[in-house]
């Protein structure tokens, strides 16, 4: 087996890493614009700005409206409970 530097160019390799580089530096960019406008709401007191630019952030999708009330503990969940006698293990 050949090391990956005998097999492909150099310049091949560097016009890759470049390319890269410039998408790395690009994302971070944009995630620092983003943790700014996040900064910027919670110091408005904005939770909800601020938890759409943290869902961001973090890559989720963005909930639809009507979707998210409040602590999103529903009513109508059910409710868990302790059997009155121990699990047998």
């Amino acid at each position: 087996m050949t090391p990956i530097g005998d097999e492909i160019p150099s310049g091949i390799i560097e016009g890759k890493l470049d390319g890269l580089i410039d998408a790395a530096l690009q994302i971070s960019s944009q995630r620092r614009e983003i943790l700014t406008r996040m900064r910027s709401a919670l110091q408005k007191g904005d939770d909800l700005a601020a938890l759409k630019y943290a869902r961001e952030l973090c890559g989720l999708a963005e909930q639809r409206k009507g979707k998210i009330k409040g602590d999103g503990m529903s009513k109508n969940q059910p409710t868990v409970r302790k059997s009155a006698t121990p699990d047998a293990a």
